[in-house]
């Protein structure tokens, strides 16, 4: 039994995604063993795309940005994560190669990307070249780019400043699996509990306390121990904690 015969059975997401997350705690948890991947990986792909604006083709994040000058404005709307894949994704349109695994894993899933193996990649035009360049302003405006800005966290998270979440858009759009998979321990935690902290969750985690307090928009609620999850961030913390025990378990910082 899988993801695609809980859509068949429950008229309902919320149901599904309630079966599925149960069924993916029981087949990676065996007591005294360490989780099962075979199992875990028959699940399914995640739905849904960091897609821009809830609008466009899924496959692109900016699907006219080689056509037209885009506008601050509109980039400003987007999560650093989006703003990051937008960027590259102009000269992915020429093939580009990537040198980093995850943009070339991500690319690799759209169905319109030619990666120009045994050349280089056409020259990009002003319009292209004059977006690319407004992107990564957007970008370095809000504390980015989107993988410069994950430093490698320390076991207490001590000292550690009050960052742009991870994934800033997750309560409102699907995250691509490939996405995910390219975080680390830490940063994956940090992403699952940044769609709790939206809802005031009461971490009693001493360090996740006080690192989600340094944020602005974190309202503690000691009566918000069961959020009211939507649709979307029920996938996402789904997939989010699927990753998570594909490799071993959750990530803990000592307090």
């Amino acid at each position: 039994m899988n993801l695609t015969s809980d859509m068949q059975r429950y008229p309902r997401w919320d149901r599904v995604f309630s079966e599925s997350q149960k069924r993916v705690l029981a087949e990676t948890t065996d007591a005294g063993s360490a989780p099962q991947k075979p199992m875990a990986y028959s699940l399914g792909e995640p739905l849904g795309d960091p897609v821009a604006g809830g609008g466009g083709s899924p496959d692109y994040i900016l699907p006219d940005s080689n056509r037209r000058i885009l506008t601050k404005a509109e980039l400003r709307t987007m999560g650093l994560m989006q703003l990051y894949l937008a960027r590259n994704e102009i000269t992915a349109r020429k093939g580009q190669v990537f040198s980093t695994p995850m943009l070339q894993q991500y690319f690799g899933s759209r169905s319109w990307y030619r990666p120009q193996e045994d050349k280089a990649y056409a020259a990009l035009d002003t319009i292209e070249s004059n977006n690319a360049l407004l992107i990564l302003q957007v970008e370095k405006e809000r504390g980015g780019p989107f993988l410069g800005r994950l430093e490698t966290l320390p076991k207490t998270l001590a000292g550690l400043k009050s960052a742009p979440d991870i994934f800033p858009y997750s309560s409102t759009a699907f995250l691509n699996r490939s996405i995910v998979e390219s975080l680390s321990g830490p940063h994956l935690a940090l992403a699952r509990n940044e769609i709790f902290a939206r809802h005031g969750f009461p971490f009693k985690s001493k360090v996740l306390q006080r690192y989600f307090t340094l944020k602005p928009d974190y309202q503690r609620n000691s009566s918000a121990k069961a959020p009211s999850f939507n649709a979307v961030e029920k996938q996402n913390i789904w997939l989010i904690e699927k990753i998570e025990r594909i490799r071993g378990g959750a990530w803990s910082w000592e307090e």
